[in-house]
Formats: C-alpha cells, sequence, structure tokens
C-alpha cells in the first residue's frame, strides 16, 4: 500500500495519526514494513519522523530505524533506534540518541522514554549547557 493516512481515536478524543509513503506486509513473520513515515501525538504537540520502521501485528511492537527524529516545541531528539514496547509503554532508544533544546544538548550511546514521559540516557553521557 502506498499514501496511507491512520488517525486513531480513543472515543471521540485524536491519540495519534500517522503518514506512511509505504507499508508492505510480510506474510511470514506478520510484519508491516514501513517506508517514510510522520506519527504525530497531538495532544502533546509532538511529532516523529523516520525513513523507515516495522510494525508486529501480533504483539503491538513497533520499531523505526534509519535517522529517527523527535520534535516537540522545546527540544528535538534524534536515534538510530527507537522501539515501542506496548507492555511497558517505554520509548527505547539505541544507535545513539541526541536531545537537543534551547539551552542544552545531551548526547548518549542509548535512552528510554518512560511511560510517565521522564527520558534517561544512558552509555558515554554527554551533556552541554548554554
Amino acid at each position: 500500500m502506498k499514501k496511507i493516512r491512520i488517525h486513531h481515536f480513543s472515543g471521540e478524543r485524536l491519540d495519534w495519526e500517522a503518514e506512511i509513503q509505504q507499508a508492505t506486509l510480510d506474510e511470514t513473520t506478520n510484519d508491516i514494513l514501513l517506508k517514510k513515515v510522520s506519527l504525530s501525538y497531538p495532544d502533546r504537540d509532538f511529532r516523529m519522523l523516520s525513513e523507515s520502521g516495522v510494525y508486529n501485528l501480533k504483539d503491538s511492537r513497533i520499531s523505526f530505524t534509519g535517522r529517527v527524529k523527535g520534535e516537540t516545541p522545546d527540544l528535538t531528539f534524534y536515534s538510530g533506534r527507537l522501539d515501542y514496547r506496548p507492555g511497558t509503554r517505554e520509548i527505547l532508544a539505541e544507535g545513539g540518541i541526541s536531545i537537543k533544546g534551547k539551552n542544552f544538548l545531551i548526547t548518549g550511546r542509548k535512552g528510554i522514554i518512560t511511560e510517565d514521559e521522564k527520558i534517561i540516557i544512558d552509555g558515554d553521557v554527554h551533556a552541554e549547557f548554554f
């Protein structure tokens, strides 16, 4: 499928929306292979972009690869890979992570964004404040 638009609602409230340039089902793994993904959470004013990804139909896990970019009004982050784990509602960032705000830059090898929206950076952590 090409040029897909998805709107996910809880009741009447829009939870998230996605634009996907291309999606292909791999029937042997139950994975949907994604290309050029834009994912937005309007209530959080958060947007994420990725060149590619994989969505597993069986366990609802999603992974984004390639240069992954996330944006809010206050910060921008980059990572080589993001994995969403629905069981713990955590987002794991691997392959390096960089978070830049108005007055700071934090980098590390990996990170976790928890359900309560805390970001924990691990491995060769470097922070600059300006």
